[in-house]
């Protein structure tokens, strides 16, 4: 679903200086959010703007708690971190998620991990979807791409 990611400089910062530890072993989770998100201009910062979960709630872009949707958004389950020898790269991935039976409208998705504070809960990729997509009474999903939600190399 996901046609444009752009990763959150901190997330960056943090792995090289090894904050996180290992991805797959901690609670990462994925918050919708609608067209008020702003990773592009100057005036906003882009992804130097955000940097923690605390930023998306005073921006007030995640969707409310609404039409099959909760504010927080939806843990990754089956994560995994893999070493591609072929594509010379590492690479996180987790399972599709579902809201089943869902009303909403959502312009993109963010990942973050989740320390269960908001203002240390460090952004990690933002995926834009291109256009607005919109459910009503279906459920809305997000098919992570064959290569991964987020890879580097």
């Amino acid at each position: 679903m996901a046609t444009a990611s752009q990763s959150f400089n901190k997330f960056f910062a943090g792995l090289l200086t090894g904050a996180y530890g290992d991805l797959s072993s901690v609670l990462l989770k994925v918050i919708l959010v609608d067209n008020t998100l702003d990773m592009t201009t100057a005036t906003t910062g882009g992804a130097d703007a955000y940097d923690f979960y605390s930023d998306i709630v005073t921006d007030t872009c995640e969707l409310t708690t609404t039409g099959g949707y909760t504010v927080g958004g939806a843990t990754l389950a089956t994560v995994t971190v893999t070493q591609d020898d072929t594509q010379d790269r590492g690479t996180l991935d987790a399972a599709d998620l579902t809201w089943a039976a869902a009303t909403l409208t959502a312009r993109g998705c963010i990942l973050f991990y989740d320390t269960t504070v908001a203002a240390t809960s460090p952004l990690m990729v933002y995926h834009d979807f291109g256009a607005d997509k919109t459910v009503t009474g279906t459920d809305f999903i997000i098919q992570w791409h064959a290569d991964g939600i987020l890879y580097i190399g």
